[in-house]
Formats: structure tokens, sequence, C-alpha cells
């Protein structure tokens, strides 16, 4: 059967199906700067905001990926991220980022649960 996903079976896929019940919930973002928007067995999905001057900190043993939604920042090294970037984050080690303007970014973490 066509759309049938590893790991559901038939007749679990058929019932939802029937009650339109196979995505999972969502949540909706809000005004909160920071709010979880997705959890799962796999990562975390969190949207953080900050202004001028406020610093974000990773720990090493991530790994992260930061995506940058608005504004900008700069990393201890002098790497700059500005809206709609994307980084990979290792877990060998921890970063620091500075806002350059107010910023909304997500976090994708929780890998290694």
């Amino acid at each position: 059967m066509a759309g049938l996903r590893q790991g559901v079976s038939r007749e679990d896929f058929e019932a939802g199906l029937k009650n339109n019940d196979l995505e999972p919930e969502t949540l909706k973002p809000t005004d909160s700067c920071e709010q979880i928007l997705a959890q799962s067995d796999v990562f975390d999905l969190r949207k953080v905001c900050l202004s001028e001057g406020e610093e974000l900190s990773f720990e090493a043993g991530g790994p992260y990926i930061l995506s940058v939604v608005s504004g900008e920042l700069t990393a201890d090294d002098g790497a700059s991220l500005k809206s709609g970037d994307n980084t990979l984050l290792p877990a060998s080690q921890e970063f620091h980022y500075t806002a350059n303007t107010v910023i909304e970014v997500l976090i994708t973490e929780n890998f290694t649960r």
C-alpha cells in the first residue's frame, strides 16, 4: 500500500486514514521568545529570541543545528550568521554567539537523548 510507513501496521495505518489521525500534533508559534516548537524521540526544535548584545551559548556535547530566522549574530571567532543562514555545531566543542541585532533563531538539539 502506497504511503505505508515502516513500523506502522496496516491496521493502524487504515485506522489513521479513517480517523484522519496520522499526523503528529504540531505546536503553533506564539509571541513568546522562548518556545519548544517540536519534541520527538530523536530531536527537539526550540525558538529563541535575543536582543542586541545578548549572548547565546552552546555547551560541548551537542550537536546542534542553529538556524537564523531573522537578525544577525557573531561567533567568538568572528564568523557572522544572518537571516536565512544555518550551521551545524559539532558536539566536540562549545560555541558562543552575540546578537548584533534583535534576532530570532531556531535550535535543533537533543539528538543524543
